[in-house]
């Protein structure tokens, strides 16, 4: 049995749109903030008397295309034609905007890689993170993480910036534990075919994608937390304007969006929002705001998340 341990991981600059659906290849560059106190623990085990896998997510038996695609794929490159037992835990809300299938596929790709015996390079790696989830390819790595477009070959993810050279938390406000009525591919889809602002989509986060490498360089760590809550809502609003709409904000969604937003005025915090595909909301800050944030939102719940570590395997 092999067994490996992921992070989700937040686009400050979103992933949204792919010019190859089977690959998961974008058709933007993007760049993510792997959280360190979110975990998916995911393990696979050959077992050579099954006929089909078996999976169990947060202990329930699940049917899911997507992995056994993923394994038809891991036989397929290993040639072992075997079945396994997989079962994956998340210590936050699945298909709810959290990223759960970043993490998931990158553990899974790692545990995958040690159970049939791989031998996978971390670029291969990352490449057959990428198939399993696109934004998986970014879960493998610590920190800051970019991941551009192109092939097969060459768009993976890959590190910009370690964990602890990073300065930024990530305070997820859980809204619901809801799974989202619309996945983010389908999501994708609509939004490309109908989407009268698709084009310059691609183009702005394009440019806002080069401008956050430069604010990195330059350690101007606000303007990047401004720039990630702009890119966010940008995104947003190709989903708004596609047909028919895709909305996944909920009520306290928006009432929680127009907290952050009169606090950060009132009290001066260094206070910005993400959301992904869903109704949850991330909170993007220094780590030296982070008690001021705390006491100001001690009334909700939420996950206080720093730059975390790449997937890794453990005993």
């Amino acid at each position: 049995m092999a067994q490996a341990i992921a992070h989700p991981n937040l686009a400050l600059i979103k992933y949204w749109g792919k010019t190859n659906f089977k690959h998961n290849l974008p058709s933007t560059p993007s760049l993510s903030i792997t959280l360190n106190n979110l975990t998916t623990t995911t393990s696979v085990q050959i077992q050579t008397e099954l006929s089909k896998d078996q999976i169990f997510l947060n202990d329930n038996l699940i049917e899911n295309h997507k992995i056994i695609s993923f394994m038809n794929q891991i036989r397929k490159l290993s040639k072992k034609n075997v079945f396994t037992v997989i079962k994956t835990k998340n210590n936050f809300p699945t298909a709810a905007g959290y990223a759960s299938s970043a993490s998931g596929f990158a553990a899974l790709s790692l545990a995958c890689n040690q159970e049939f015996q791989l031998g996978l390079s971390p670029k291969e790696l990352a490449c057959l993170a990428r198939d399993g989830s696109g934004s998986a390819t970014r879960s493998l790595s610590s920190g800051l993480v970019a991941w551009k477009p192109g092939n097969c070959e060459n768009s993976f993810g890959y590190q910009i910036l370690p964990a602890h050279d990073v300065p930024l938390a990530v305070f997820s406000f859980k809204n619901t534990d809801n799974a989202k009525a619309v996945s983010s591919t389908k999501a994708m889809e609509q939004v490309r075919k109908s989407s009268p602002y698709y084009d310059a989509w691609i183009k702005s986060t394009t440019s806002d994608f080069n401008k956050s490498l430069k604010f990195i360089k330059n350690h101007q760590w606000v303007d990047l937390l401004k720039l990630a809550e702009i890119n966010a809502f940008k995104m947003h609003a190709t989903m708004l304007s596609s047909q028919p709409p895709i909305i996944y904000w909920e009520p306290q969604t928006i009432s929680l969006i127009k907290r952050i937003q009169k606090t950060r005025q009132e009290k001066n915090l260094i206070a910005y929002i993400s959301i992904d595909a869903g109704a949850n909301i991330k909170l993007l800050t220094l780590q030296s705001q982070v008690p001021k944030i705390i006491n100001t939102f001690q009334d909700l719940s939420y996950t206080i998340s720093l730059p975390g570590e790449g997937a890794k395997l453990i005993d």
